[in-house]
């Protein structure tokens, strides 16, 4: 197929393609060469109700790549009818591992996605999918930064760009980003491995529901939260250019 889908970012470009399971490495200078095109971002993603998943029975017979599992998943939009079978869409995924019926992802819905006219008259008559999943999600955790256990560290900003509303919008923009990647962090555990985060004190769920007035989040089968192992002890303070700091590891 010739839409792959990232699935990592470090050093390394991760690629998948869900229909095959083939994975592609990009190393940065192969991709600022090259210069792939991105036909469809986060501001494109629709949520989508899993009604069914099926992978092989024989285990020898199940495509992997890594820690991906592959199955065909029978979707639909969340906004549609339960009860309308045009509505359901049946797509090739690399999340079988992680997603059974009644679960709920994000992916694209290529079948109405609108894209620039070179991109659109490279894909005609190219069979693809209708949709492609992203991710699981876990619409019914709400509040979480309210309740998230774990902090990071930040340099401290000169100022924000901008005057009035336009430096109002940064700053939104700016908080809107930090939440999308906070939650993509708690989410993956491979993304977090490298990121140090701090340990917070937070509100307790049972003060949070008192706080909602006694509304209180449904469980989500397998979300996945962090120990307590995974955070450090915030001693404190912010790093800033021109601080002097102690570092433990270089005192011999």
């Amino acid at each position: 197929s010739p839409l792959l889908l990232c699935i990592k970012v470090s050093n390394l470009i991760m690629l998948i393609d869900p229909n095959t399971m083939q994975r592609v490495q990009v190393s940065a200078k192969a991709f600022w060469r090259d210069a792939p095109i991105v036909v469809c971002g986060r501001k494109q993603l629709r949520n989508f109700v899993v009604c069914d998943i099926e992978t092989p029975s024989d285990p020898e017979e199940k495509v992997t790549a890594g820690k991906y599992t592959q199955g065909e998943a029978t979707v639909m939009r969340d906004t549609e009818a339960q009860d309308d079978q045009d509505s359901e869409y049946i797509s090739m995924t690399h999340l079988a591992h992680q997603l059974s019926a009644g679960d709920t992802c994000a992916g694209y819905d290529l079948k109405s996605l609108i894209v620039q006219d070179d991109v659109q008259s490279r894909l005609r008559g190219r069979d693809l999918p209708e949709v492609v999943i992203v991710r699981k999600t876990f619409p019914n955790r709400k509040n979480r930064a309210r309740t998230r256990r774990f902090k990071l560290k930040t340099l401290q900003k000169e100022g924000a760009e901008g005057k009035g509303s336009k430096r109002s919008n940064n700053t939104d923009k700016a908080e809107d980003d930090m939440e999308v990647f906070m939650n993509d962090l708690e989410e993956d555990p491979e993304m977090r491995a490298d990121v140090n985060l701090y340990k917070r004190k937070v509100t307790s769920r049972a003060e949070d529901v008192k706080m909602r007035g006694g509304e209180e989040d449904e469980d989500d089968d397998g979300f996945p939260e962090i120990s307590m192992d995974e955070l450090i002890e915030d001693m404190g303070g912010s790093l800033q250019i021109g601080k002097m700091v102690w570092t433990p590891s270089r005192e011999k």
